[in-house]
């Protein structure tokens, strides 16, 4: 991945993460509810976002509505869906995307570093104290490819600490 859209990646990620976690935590105390013209309702509302229909009422308009709860309500975290006998709807938590732009934060922001010095750049395997011109033990890699390099620079330590 290149440089320029890693960047763009790891911080929007991260923005991402930021924001869900923000707006599951605000609607202990706010409920914003979209209703499309289509009659397609989005509200994310105790820490839910639910994804339902009006059906047929002909006295819901279209629209945008922020209200704050009269009491903070518990969060709600795990998934709801329709109860027999009232409008579908299905209902996600919003704590479950924020977790999966926090995976995809930690990803971008470790991914496409060099393995760190003194390990096969190939499999992460700790060479530290073998011949750099010897191949990997554990994935056969030969040390003096240029996709191979390893650097020396760490020996005679442990763990990055000298002995």
């Amino acid at each position: 991945m290149h440089s320029r859209t890693r960047k763009v990646l790891k911080w929007s990620a991260a923005a991402a993460t930021l924001a869900l976690l923000a707006i599951w935590v605000c609607t202990r105390w706010f409920y914003l509810w979209l209703i499309t013209s289509a009659g397609i309702t989005i509200h994310i509302n105790s820490g839910l976002i639910a994804f339902g229909s009006v059906g047929s009422n002909p006295g819901v308009t279209a629209g945008l509505t922020l209200q704050r709860h009269s009491r903070p309500r518990a969060l709600r975290l795990w998934f709801e869906s329709t109860p027999p006998g009232s409008l579908p709807y299905f209902a996600l938590p919003l704590w479950l995307p924020a977790v999966a732009f926090a995976a995809l934060t930690v990803i971008a922001w470790r991914g496409g570093r060099p393995p760190s010095e003194g390990f096969c750049a190939a499999c992460a395997y700790d060479r530290r104290g073998l011949d750099p011109a010897a191949a990997c033990p554990e994935c056969g890699s030969s040390g003096g490819s240029p996709d191979h390099q390893i650097s020396t620079r760490l020996e005679g330590t442990h763990n990055g600490l000298r002995s």
